[in-house]
């Protein structure tokens, strides 16, 4: 018979549950903060892309579609791009992801972040594009270079301490 958890459990599973997408959430409403550095204006890492890559590999039942989507949609709201762009970019990675998954469960550190500036350059692309698109004029691409190297170089740093807390996840579910 299965034993029934108390309110304090469920919500201990809750926020644990909720981990990746508090932290795309925090990161996203961080990098909206204005520096008051004239012309930095929107040049901030996509913080949602390694997010969602890494927790897509790790533990994808902890980014479902639709967090996915809500924070797609925030980035998009934060100024990233024209409304549901980011989301379905994301959505898109999520899935590509998820699909090479047991591939990308056993490379290294090195060659995750090697597959990572790929779908990276490739979600920055697209974002690109459909902005462009949606807009009826090409957008500038240099702010979307610094964006995409910004982003590739923060992946490593980003990555450690996600798998820092992959492992705190690991270790309280013992």
């Amino acid at each position: 018979m299965e034993r029934r958890l108390t309110l304090l459990q469920r919500l201990d599973r809750a926020a644990r549950a909720a981990l990746p997408t508090t932290l795309a959430v925090a990161l996203l409403v961080l990098s909206g903060v204005p520096l008051g550095l004239p012309g930095l204006r929107g040049l901030a890492p996509a913080f949602a892309l390694p997010i969602v890559f890494f927790w897509s590999i790790w533990r994808p039942g902890l980014v479902p579609p639709a967090s996915v989507f809500g924070i797609g949609l925030l980035a998009d709201l934060l100024g990233a791009a024209p409304l549901g762009v980011t989301a379905l970019v994301l959505l898109l990675l999520a899935s590509a992801v998820e699909s090479n998954r047991r591939r990308l469960l056993r490379q290294s550190a090195l060659t995750t972040w090697m597959y990572f500036l790929v779908y990276a350059a490739f979600c920055q692309a697209l974002t690109w594009f459909l902005a462009s698109a949606l807009s009826l004029r090409l957008m500038p691409v240099p702010p979307v270079l610094f964006q995409y190297g910004l982003t590739v170089a923060l992946y490593p740093a980003l990555a450690f301490a996600m798998g820092r807390a992959d492992r705190w996840l690991a270790e309280l579910e013992q």
